[in-house]
């Protein structure tokens, strides 16, 4: 499944809250600094006061290091205990003696009764940051070192480090309430660092708990690493002593993406940072078209204010309503971690997750990708300034379950009609654990290229007509095709889900539909396997079976220790000793046999060979064995034994030839009687045996011709001669067969049924029990047991026989063994003329002449 890693890093949106929130509790932290000042300074005792031409000035030292300085240019009494300060600045110095930070007032009434410190006009704050904020959480070695790769000098000059920004501060109306140590100003506030600006309604400082509310209306804008800011919070408080911040509805807003929720609460470090981070309650982020909700998110950053964990829980929801690639995804947990320099690493998603997304990009019809698993884990090689960060692996574990579709390419042979879209193929993975590498190509697009899969692994894929194929197993082991970039990009991005190679093992099992023939009343053959490993190659299409490969179709089954099957072509071999099953004649891939309630079981036919091909567009399975152990096909009783097997399912013919010149092939032929005749004597089944070179039998005809010398066994003798025939009886049509479609031939079983008759021609030579006979053609036909054999006017038959002798003529008629014999005239003679008939009768000495 392609994914982007654009489309998955956004969700980290949060990092932006973050940096945002960080620079609004150093603004907050400075104006603590300076509301603390007031209150240490104007409630202080002991303070001296000096008048000079420039006024009045206050100042403490401490151990002789100067803590603040108040000037004021004029000061007066108004009497009552409250003194009024015009144009009044502080001074407060820094642990090094330099002035830090520089606070002043237009006016400013002070009440030493009651504790209450008024400004009257606007009141200005310069103050220095924090180190956090200063220094972005570092030293002032590495502030001045250029990268921590860098030596650090042996001591740093302040000349090396670049100043922060000054915080600036404006408000009205501030009220210090000395006994309940509350500064409060219902007026806007201003802030601004930097880039950075914020104002609020309203804000409350209380010294003794140390905490600083911001009303109402927080607002922010600005730049943060050079894009623009903008936040807003209906109200933000911030507790020194417990370290942390609490804004209410905040809402970030940068460079098309935001981030909002009911409440945040951050953690700073004592250094001023951020440290952590919670959002609470419907929280919501938002990139374009791309939003991400939960219940609660929860994020920890390093000193440079960068994220490197995060957390998004209580039933995660994705959404994307861009039109070109909608998206729809769904977990109970998303985690994230980050690299030092703020770059994900890693995603996991827990509890029932899910990804579903449309593809309109590549495809106008749209190319459906979903991944879903109790858990899933997606890892990132750190992107940088330069480069983003690109996904690397996908992994999936508890019924993991990975589907795309693509273009499927077109059928072999079939024309293209370039005026529509190309149809859809569809493929499925699922296992128990789900691991999917990806690649980056040149144009940092990220493709799949590699799938593991381990425990109860399934791969499917379902083609535009109707193919299915599936395969199940313990491991699964899947490579991609690489796009082909010469065949432009729809042809890029369907390589994108093509498969180059797969290995499945442990207790393989497959199962494959054909497609659907238009108009056809029969459904779709599907047939079935199981192997303890496939092999599958996607440049040929070949799919190897091996380890007690079993395969099973509508009408046949085939068990061999190693099967390939080409889906391109859907030829097929098989080796290593090969046992197959076809349940009639149509042992080359022909139609399936009737199965209508009450129809007579079709016999079966078995074949057992060292191997086997099938050629599919022919229709052709060669089954090949040695001279020594030959290939064996039997049905019922009669059977055919050779080196080669040949089946022609179209020419619905059959052939067996030995390997080596001088071998021969044997079948037998096991005829049924049909039931006799009331009163008439019922015969035995009989049994004929043919050894010969050659054999070929054609099923329309229902004849097995034999050549170039044949023996021939059977129940009554046995018969030799240069050329048979065996004329099987026609096959018995079904009642099913009436309501057959017209363009389906009727179907019979390969040499099953009773021997109509058997022809042997070409120097036949008999012998029966008692009798032996010669002739050029012989004919015989076990319904009734009857021979007739026949000669040339030349050499006419000739048969001699222990008790009647020998016994010459045009045609000789006989039965079994010391059947009569009897002769008719020459076929042709004429009429009125018979033939010559000569007997030549032998009489065996009795036993008393003998002695």
């Amino acid at each position: 499944m392609r994914l982007s890693i654009q489309r998955l890093r956004w969700v980290l949106i949060a990092g932006a809250v973050l940096l945002v929130v960080v620079l609004a509790l150093y603004i907050g932290y400075g104006r603590y600094r300076a509301l603390k000042a007031y209150q240490q300074i104007l409630a202080h005792s002991g303070v001296t006061l000096t008048h000079d031409s420039s006024g009045v000035t206050w100042s403490q030292s401490l151990k002789g290091r100067k803590l603040y300085t108040i000037r004021a240019k004029t000061e007066s009494s108004l009497g009552g205990g409250k003194y009024a300060l015009h144009d009044a600045e502080m001074l407060v110095y820094n642990r090094s003696g330099d002035a830090a930070d520089h606070i002043y007032g237009s006016e400013i009434e002070y009440d030493e009764n009651e504790g209450i410190v008024r400004a009257k006009g606007e009141v200005f704050m310069d103050l220095q940051p924090p180190q956090g904020l200063a220094n972005g959480g570092r030293s002032v070695a590495q502030s001045a070192s250029p990268s921590t790769s860098s030596p650090a000098p042996a001591s740093p000059s302040p000349a090396n480090v670049k100043p922060a920004p000054v915080i600036h501060v404006r408000t009205s109306g501030l009220v210090y309430l000395r006994k309940l140590g509350v500064a409060a100003t219902d007026q806007q506030v201003e802030f601004s660092y930097g880039d950075m600006r914020c104002t609020s309604l309203g804000a409350e400082f209380n010294s003794g708990q140390s905490t600083l509310h911001l009303l109402a209306n927080v607002r922010m804008d600005g730049l943060a690493h050079g894009q623009p800011l903008h936040v807003t919070a209906t109200r933000a408080d911030v507790d020194r002593d417990r370290n942390l911040a609490t804004l209410t509805t905040p809402v970030v807003v940068s460079q098309g993406r935001s981030a909002s929720a009911d409440s945040a609460v951050l953690y700073l470090r004592k250094d001023g940072s951020l440290e952590r981070v919670e959002g609470l309650n419907h929280v919501l982020l938002t990139s374009g078209t791309q939003q991400i909700t939960g219940d609660r998110l929860d994020t920890s950053l390093n000193q440079q204010s960068l994220p490197q964990t995060a957390r998004v829980s209580d039933d995660v929801v994705l959404v994307d309503t861009n039109p070109l690639r909608p998206m729809h995804g769904s977990a109970n947990i998303l985690d994230a971690a980050f690299s030092a320099q703020g770059s994900p690493t890693s995603i996991v998603a827990t509890g029932a997750a899910r990804l579903y997304m449309v593809d309109r990009k590549s495809n106008p019809r749209g190319l459906a990708r979903s991944m879903d698993g109790a858990k899933i884990v997606a890892l990132f090689t750190p992107g940088d300034r330069k480069s983003p960060s690109h996904l690397t692996e996908i992994h999936a574990t508890g019924s993991a379950h990975a589907a795309g579709e693509s273009l499927a390419p077109p059928a072999k042979g079939v024309a293209v009609d370039k005026t529509k879209p190309l149809p859809l193929k569809n493929m499925q993975v699922s296992a128990d654990d789900l691991r999917i590498l990806f690649a980056s190509s040149a144009d940092n697009k990220t493709r799949p290229q590699r799938l593991y899969g381990i425990g109860h692994t399934v791969l499917q894929q379902d083609a535009p007509r109707g193919e299915q194929e599936t395969s199940s197993g313990d491991s699964l082991d899947l490579t991609f095709a690489s796009p082909d970039h010469r065949s432009g990009p729809s042809t890029s991005d369907t390589a994108a889900m093509n498969i180059s190679s797969a290995i499945q093992s442990g207790h393989v099992i497959i199962h494959d539909r054909a497609a659907d023939k238009p108009g056809a009343a029969a459904p779709a053959s599907v047939s079935t396997g199981t192997a303890d490993r496939a092999v599958y190659d996607g440049a040929t299409q070949v799919l190897t079976l091996t380890g007690d490969a079993h395969l099973e179709g509508d009408t046949a089954s085939l068990i061999a220790p190693t099967v390939s099957l080409n889906q391109r072509s859907q030829d097929a071999d098989a080796s290593g000793g090969v046992q197959a099953t076809f349940q009639n004649a149509a042992v080359a891939s022909a139609p399936s046999p009737d199965r209508s309630p009450g129809a007579k079981p079709t016999p079966v036919t078995h074949v057992l060979a060292a191997s086997v091909h099938f050629d599919h567009a022919d229709r052709l399975a060669t089954f090949d064995g040695t001279d020594a152990e030959p290939a064996r096909m039997w049905q019922d009783a009669s059977q055919v034994q050779a080196a080669i097997l040949l089946f022609d399912g179209i020419k619905r013919t059959f052939s067996a030839r030995p390997a080596k010149p001088g071998a021969l092939i044997h079948a037998i032929f096991a005829s049924t009687p049909s039931t006799p005749k009331p009163g008439a004597t019922p015969r035995a089944a009989s049994i004929l045996r043919v050894a010969s070179p050659k054999m070929d039998y054609n099923d329309l005809q229902r004849e097995a011709t034999f050549s170039g010398g044949v023996v021939l066994d059977g129940t009554t003798g046995q018969v030799r001669g240069q050329h048979a025939v065996v004329f099987l009886e026609p096959a018995k049509k079904s009642p099913a067969a009436n309501q057959r479609p017209n363009n389906v031939p009727s179907q019979s079983s390969l040499l099953n049924g009773s021997i109509d008759r058997v022809v042997v021609y070409g120097s036949v030579q008999m012998d029966q029990a008692g009798r032996h006979g010669t002739g050029e053609q012989l004919l015989y036909t076990p319904a009734t047991g009857a021979y007739v054999l026949t000669g040339t006017p030349a050499i006419p038959p000739r048969i001699v026989d222990a008790q009647q002798g020998t016994i010459t003529g045009a045609t000789l008629l006989f039965g079994d063994a010391g059947s009569t014999i009897v002769v008719t005239s020459v076929p042709g003679a004429p009429r009125g003329k018979g033939g010559r008939v000569r007997t030549e009768t032998h009489i065996s000495p009795s036993k008393e002449e003998r002695q």
